[in-house]
């Protein structure tokens, strides 16, 4: 049964359709709505969903136009920002948020080129990331501002000082913590974060706090010869496969895979090809200071351990290499973001998937 230490913390157990494979997913209400699963998403921030979602829902539209942009699909979704509060629920546990600014799409469009339609719009996506372009204070990819407080995660009724709640969150494949415990943290092995640089925004009287970075990672390929490289880090609840982003001149063995269109779809786009991480590649992410490896996979091995596949490219952001570890990262431990400390946490589980 779902557990709740009050004014501490709140534990939400997922159900059996959550997993490394397919992603978590938590029964969310939104202005007291029926209860409905949204994926969990570390790699974005904020909540997208679709007018669906809110039958008989209490809500106030504010008119204010965005248009949100995943990196890794290219698909884009229109709409405008509504107010709500939202609460999480696992078994007797309720968790809810105070009033917080959400995204309400009323189009999309799939990848990069071609026209926004309402056929097929479905998206039911809670974004609890930091450090992502879709965060507060950021222009959209519609240049659009993006408003403050759209973290449920770090946003409940409690998170205050007079609460008792510690902003921030632990995910695992089996529950979700919502607010951060001394004892807690101290069984993770933690790494210090650093504020970004502040940078003035324009339609703002307030300006957000700014973010905290997100750490750099050494990544190495050893069957490659690969010696570790610096790269910025990000665990992806949203994402079933790897990216790396990594300095010209430096890959392993890579592949390029047919895609062949779905045959369902009623304009399929022509087929392509995927370069991606040659099979029996051995890939490690490491960080000084923890007690063992964080990531270490061999491509192409069976089991939840290793992403479904590896996407190795050469686009930096502003000359820094990246690596979305995906979702498959949470097979081997627990990850511990503390919004007020700026730490993020690593607990290893002997249990590795």
């Amino acid at each position: 049964m779902a557990s709740q230490s009050p004014n501490r913390s709140y534990v939400l157990l997922l159900d059996e359709i959550s997993s490394v494979s397919s992603g978590l997913f938590l029964k969310t209400s939104i202005g007291g709505s029926e209860p409905k699963y949204l994926m969990v998403d570390s790699g974005s921030t904020g909540i997208v969903i679709t007018p669906q979602f809110l039958e008989n829902a209490s809500f106030q539209d504010s008119k204010k136009p965005f248009q949100l942009t995943y990196s890794s699909s290219g698909n884009s979704y229109k709409g405008t920002w509504i107010t709500a509060i939202v609460t999480f629920s696992s078994g007797d546990v309720q968790a809810t948020t105070k009033q917080m600014n959400l995204r309400m799409a009323t189009s999309w469009r799939k990848g990069y080129d071609g026209t926004f339609t309402t056929e097929g719009l479905g998206i039911r996506m809670l974004g609890v990331g930091f450090d992502r372009d879709t965060g507060p204070g950021t222009k959209d990819s519609g240049g659009n501002l993006v408003l403050p407080d759209i973290n449920p995660f770090i946003l409940l009724e409690e998170m205050t000082p007079e609460g008792g709640v510690i902003p921030g969150y632990i995910l695992s494949p089996t529950c979700i913590t919502l607010g951060i415990t001394k004892e807690e943290r101290d069984t993770f092995e933690c790494v210090q974060l650093v504020r970004e640089v502040p940078t003035a925004v324009t339609g703002l009287a307030v300006l957000p706090a700014p973010d905290w970075s997100a750490p750099n990672v050494n990544v190495s390929v050893p069957t490659s010869n690969i010696a570790p490289f610096l790269a910025s880090l990000l665990i992806d609840t949203g994402l079933s496969y790897s990216i790396v982003q990594a300095p010209k001149g430096v890959a392993p063995d890579i592949v390029a895979i047919l895609l062949k269109p779905d045959p369902e779809e009623e304009h399929p786009p022509p087929i392509t090809c995927r370069a991606q991480v040659a099979d029996y590649e051995q890939i490690r992410l490491t960080f000084p200071g923890l007690s063992q490896p964080l990531y270490e996979y061999i491509v192409g091995a069976k089991g939840d351990v290793p992403p479904e596949y590896v996407s190795w490219r050469h686009d930096l952001h502003a000359g820094v290499p990246f690596i979305n570890a995906s979702l498959h990262a949470l097979s081997g431990f627990d990850y511990l973001f503390d919004q007020k400390g700026g730490i993020l946490g690593f607990r290893f589980r002997a249990d590795k998937m």
